[in-house]
């Protein structure tokens, strides 16, 4: 089992044996290691969902408005995520800009609006009956 599993969960463990809060690392440790193990398919469909939640927040009214929209934030985004990839927005309310980080935590952003607009188009679907939301998450209580 890699270090890291073992680190996590090890620490997901003392958590929930002491009580004590998962703090932000962990929790970031915890999904980065969920996402590496998911399918394929799960990751492109919600790295889709993800470009079209992020859509949704655009202010444009149209499909090929908000492609060439998401594709300039995508760029500018691109250009600092050596950086940004370790520092991701914790935003409370879902940004556009949070949104595509998440979406490229799953997957290669699309490279024109064609690519963005074809997804923007392309009918929301579940995978095996679950659809994920990062920007409300679920409460495990």
């Amino acid at each position: 089992m890699p270090v890291a599993l073992v680190a996590t969960i090890a620490g997901m463990r003392a958590c929930r044996a002491t009580s004590m809060p998962v703090s932000p690392a962990l929790r970031d440790a915890a999904l980065e290691i969920l996402i590496s193990i998911a399918s394929h398919q799960w990751r492109w469909s919600e790295r889709n969902r993800l470009i079209r939640a992020a859509a949704r927040l655009l202010p444009e009214d149209n499909a090929e408005k908000h492609a060439r929209a998401l594709l300039r934030e995508s760029k500018a985004m691109l250009r600092t995520w050596h950086i940004t990839e370790r520092q991701l927005p914790h935003d409370r309310e879902p940004t556009v800009r949070g949104l595509l980080c998440e979406a490229r935590l799953l997957g290669e952003l699309p490279e024109s609006h064609r690519q963005f607009r074809r997804i923007l188009e392309e009918e929301e679907s579940d995978i095996g009956g679950v659809v994920m939301s990062a920007a409300q998450p679920e409460n495990f209580e």
